[in-house]
This record gives structure tokens, sequence and C-alpha cells, in this order.
């Protein structure tokens, strides 16, 4: 399962797949441990997707890596490799 929305978009077109191809009838429910897991990985996605949201926004205002780096509590060399690239997209 993807972790991250950088990773979601790189796996979009296997992703679809999957989704268009779900058969119901082969699904089992989960395990209370499996939801709890799952659950976690959904509200990592949420985190990721507004840290993503602000980051966008800090760039668009002007805010320089160093800047969103130190916000991260990441240096500004991890922070223009982790998010310059979805800039583009």
């Amino acid at each position: 399962m993807p972790k991250s929305i950088a990773e979601i978009i790189l796996h979009a077109d296997e992703l679809a797949e999957a989704c268009e191809n779900f058969d119901m009838e082969k699904a089992r429910p989960l395990s209370p441990e499996e939801s709890l897991v799952m659950h976690a990985a959904v509200e990592r996605g949420i985190s990721d997707e507004d840290i993503m949201n602000a980051f966008t926004e800090a760039r668009a205002s002007g805010a320089s890596w160093d800047q969103i780096g130190k916000a991260l509590g990441i240096s500004p060399q991890s922070a223009h490799l982790k998010y310059s690239a979805l800039l583009d997209q």
C-alpha cells in the first residue's frame, strides 16, 4: 500500500487498475488489527496531503527551501528532494 501522496502519484495507474478490477465477492472482512493498520495508513495519507497543500502554498508565497526544511524539521536539501518534483504535477 502506498504510504504518501508521492507514492500514490507514482503508482496511479496500478492503483486505478486495482480499483477497477476489485471483486467484492473475493473480498474478506478485515480483522480488528487490520482495520487499525488501515486506519493508520489513511490518517497518514491525510496528514501527507495536508503537508503537501501547506508546502505548495508556502512555495507559492515565496517561502525558501531553508524555511520549509526548518518547519518540517529536515534540511533544506531534504525538503527540496522530497517535495520539488511534486510541484510540477
